[in-house]
């Protein structure tokens, strides 16, 4: 008996220290004492010569930024009127962005601040799926504990793994026909866990309002920190913008409504909360009518086309 005492209280004792050491590394991240993601600062950033003239832009975004192709790159290359900034980061949300909007903005000053917002998995960032009928019990736990310590993203992120635990075995932005086999691992595991995905967060449905009411406060608190005006950008989810891709997801399980909604939900209800909101949702939608695909048949990025033409509206937004 006295073996399992001693156990008992070496136990005790690792999960104290654990907890201790975790609770400082959440403090620390959550206050940034040290810059977690220079390196993708610096990166996203090469030092360039300032252009005369021209208006400094900061952008905060998710992948869909981060890309080498992305739209922030064409607004470089197609755009003399801006010097953009971007201080995007793959698999983050406006949580994160809100950690970092200081820093960025005394090292940028810059004239206008850009956060781009995804439909298809911001409230996911903000709070992740557990679901304990439908995944394991580490991913579940992992999750859970993600939800109250932050930093357990980051490590998980630094890690060189791809948002939650998930690596795709086929390059799905390179195989071009649509084939659910191949679709991407990371989307079919939202629809696993809940069928209604992505119906739920396209259409804010009830159990999708308090994280979107949390992904508001965090928008308004960059808002404040800011002393330049903000723009909100919002990449719809591809089964919003044709029924090529609705179709698609009907095939990999999820329950989706048969017809496209005629308003976007998140661009009303961020206009109604005072946000100047840079909406290609109906642009979209007419390209992708003749016959352009903006968005990869098993991945649901935006390809090289997507990514130019969104450039070309957020241009044409400004100029």
């Amino acid at each position: 008996m006295k073996w399992i005492k001693n156990t008992g209280k070496f136990i005790l004792k690792i999960s104290i220290i654990l907890l201790v050491t975790l609770s400082i590394l959440e403090l620390s991240y959550r206050y940034q004492w040290i810059d977690y993601y220079s390196f993708e600062w610096e990166y996203q950033n090469p030092k360039t010569e300032t252009k005369p003239s021209s208006e400094k832009i900061l952008v905060f975004g998710d992948s869909f930024s981060a890309e080498p192709n992305s739209w922030v790159n064409q607004l470089k290359k197609d755009s003399n009127n801006f010097l953009i900034f971007n201080a995007s980061i793959p698999g983050v949300g406006p949580e994160t962005f809100n950690l970092l909007m200081n820093e960025r903005i005394d090292e940028v000053d810059p004239d206008k601040v850009i956060i781009q917002l995804y439909v298809g998995n911001d409230l996911y960032d903000i709070k992740k799926p557990v679901n304990w009928s439908e995944f394991s019990i580490n991913r579940n736990l992992f999750w859970t504990f993600s939800n109250r310590f932050r930093v357990l993203n980051f490590f998980n992120y630094r890690m060189g793994q791809v948002s939650y635990d998930i690596i795709d075995t086929v390059d799905v932005k390179t195989s071009k026909a649509f084939d659910s086999k191949f679709y991407s691992t990371r989307t079919k595991l939202f629809i696993h866990g809940d069928n209604h995905y992505p119906q739920n967060v396209i259409s804010l449905s009830q159990r999708k309002l308090d994280e979107f009411n949390r992904l508001i406060v965090y928008l308004k608190k960059m808002e404040e920190t800011s002393t330049v005006p903000v723009y909100v950008v919002i990449i719809p989810h591809c089964a919003q913008v044709h029924t090529f891709y609705r179709d698609c997801y009907l095939e990999l399980g999820a329950d989706i409504q048969s017809e496209l909604s005629k308003s976007n939900k998140w661009s009303i209800h961020l206009s109604q909360n005072g946000f100047n909101v840079i909406d290609p949702l109906f642009y979209f939608r007419e390209l992708e009518k003749n016959g352009e695909r903006l968005y990869f048949e098993n991945d649901p990025h935006l390809t090289e086309l997507g990514q130019k033409e969104l450039a070309r509206f957020i241009i044409k937004y400004f100029e």
